[in-house]
């Protein structure tokens, strides 16, 4: 008969799922080592089965593609070249006038700066036009203007002399 009580040999809950998980960790260990011949065992045959898959399926595969291309492509070339072909044709056109990038649009000229130096120039030269004319005028209307000014080869003499270069020389 064991000295502890009643009281003693309860655990928590706590501790209790412990004692049970370390107990289900010791199954699952013996169980692995167990199970572990057989997991090689079904590695290898696993192996052989895919080789096995491999031999028998890659001579009727290349058979197959040996038919397919002498009996069933040139019938398929009608097909695919009377409707597939304009089909692919027009969907890589539109997606090259997608990804063809838009050529950038000239710049706008602006033509009111050159107007407008047209019409000052214009007026500018219609207002020396005016004013030649009118002194054009002037000049015919009173001939005696015209000797009153000094000829330009009568030398002009001044008490006091000057220079050719407009200085005054004092005597």
């Amino acid at each position: 008969m064991s000295l502890m009580t009643r009281a003693q040999t309860t655990t928590s809950p706590d501790e209790a799922e412990q004692l049970r998980m370390a107990a289900a960790l010791i199954r699952a260990q013996h169980a692995a080592a167990r199970l572990a011949p057989y997991a090689a065992t079904a590695a290898g045959s696993a192996r052989r089965g895919v080789y096995s898959a491999r031999t028998w399926s890659a001579p009727r595969l290349e058979q197959t593609g040996l038919a397919l291309q002498e009996q069933v492509a040139p019938k398929m070339a009608v097909i695919l070249q009377e409707q597939v072909a304009p089909k692919v044709a027009a969907l890589l056109s539109s997606a090259a006038q997608l990804v063809d990038p838009v050529p950038p649009a000239p710049p706008k000229r602006r033509r009111w700066p050159l107007v407008t130096i047209g019409f000052i120039t214009a007026a500018g030269l219609g207002i020396a036009a005016y004013l030649g004319s009118r002194r054009r005028a002037e000049l015919a209307e009173s001939p005696d203007a015209a000797d009153s000014a000094p000829a330009p080869s009568e030398p002009t003499t001044d008490a006091a002399g000057s220079d050719v270069n407009g200085r005054v020389q004092t005597p």
